[in-house]
């Protein structure tokens, strides 16, 4: 069988339970790569936070890709071209803000280098902050900041 692409998962398949790619793993999925065989790791973390990962197996090196927010968008590690984005419908981001508030839950979103926050911070936008290597900055504004509609 031929292959066209591998698609990896970060967390507990390329890196181990303490979040670290080992020297077999890495060897072998450059070894792939140099065989010609395009790598994706995909990860519900934003483009950031797998930009370590994707670092330390080369992939900017062979033209491979990254797929953050699981698989929303797809990135080629070498050139940054984004060859696929699928974002949410205008009206829905409006819809789950209220329903965080409603909820007593937390809200995020990404803008550059830093985790939004639509809620005061908790216990678990601290993991994801510190998961990714990004600071957490709450706005109060969050829905304006957002554009969500007011309704």
């Amino acid at each position: 069988m031929s292959y066209k692409l591998l698609v990896l998962d970060i967390d507990g398949t390329v890196t181990n339970a303490k979040k670290e790619v080992t020297e077999k793993t890495r060897q072998a999925i450059i070894h792939l790569q140099e065989r010609g065989i395009p790598v994706a790791i995909a990860s519900g973390r934003p483009s950031q936070g797998v930009q370590k990962v994707a670092k330390t197996l080369e992939l900017d090196r062979f033209g491979s890709y990254i797929m953050p927010f699981n698989g929303a968008r797809i990135l080629n590690f070498k050139t940054g071209e984004c060859v696929y984005e699928k974002t949410l419908p205008l009206h829905l981001p409006a819809r789950l803000w209220r329903d965080a508030l409603d909820n007593g839950i937390g809200i995020i979103t990404y803008q550059n280098d830093e985790i939004l926050s639509g809620t005061e911070p908790d216990k678990y936008m601290t993991i994801e902050a510190d998961i990714n290597q990004l600071p957490i900055v709450h706005k109060k504004g969050f829905r304006d900041l957002c554009k969500l509609s007011g309704k």
